[in-house]
């Protein structure tokens, strides 16, 4: 049984982590984009924990990735390298990605809101979220959903804001009235 969700409050968040890394290309690069990531969201007076890494690929390239875990929330936030990319603008993609969600007061990043959607509409009564950014594949994820499953649910919130998603099941009672 799935159980149901209120996630409508953040709370503080307590640790950012973060691995910053390289394959097949020096370690350097790695930390190029820890140091843009980290002077990036210390301008706003917050500050985490990115390690870089070395691991081998067949290939070469780089990434980064930033993990917020809080009371009421855990997000994630990413970018890749590619080439002619400087690795200060991998690190600030992941930084501006992050920045945009520590500025709302949102439970879940936009990457979650859209996969957690089929899990709550599974469950047993009405699940509530706050997400920092509605976007169109969350809106088609819960209509696709929706074509399977007998539920409701309301958004209040624009595309590309912040907003607050609802998911209940619809009971139809069945037998005599």
């Amino acid at each position: 049984e799935i159980k149901e969700m209120a996630l409508t409050k953040r709370g503080e968040i307590k640790r950012i982590s973060g691995i910053s890394g390289v394959g097949g290309l020096p370690v350097a690069i790695a930390e190029r984009q820890k140091e843009a990531c980290i002077k990036m969201i210390a301008s706003e007076n917050v500050h985490g924990d990115i390690k870089t890494v070395s691991v081998s690929a067949l290939g070469k390239g780089t990434f980064i990735f930033l993990k917020v875990e809080g009371d009421n929330c855990c997000a994630g936030f990413s970018s890749i390298g590619e080439r002619g990319k400087r690795a200060e603008i991998v690190g600030e993609e992941a930084a501006r990605d992050f920045l945009g969600y520590y500025w709302t007061s949102a439970s879940l990043d936009h990457y979650i809101a859209d996969q957690i959607v089929m899990y709550l509409a599974m469950a047993q009564r009405e699940s509530r979220f706050i997400t920092s950014r509605i976007t169109q594949h969350l809106l088609t994820n819960l209509w696709v959903i929706g074509k399977f499953l007998n539920i409701t649910y309301y958004i209040s919130g624009e595309i590309g804001s912040p907003g607050e998603v609802s998911i209940s099941p619809d009971r139809v009672t069945k037998g005599n009235p």
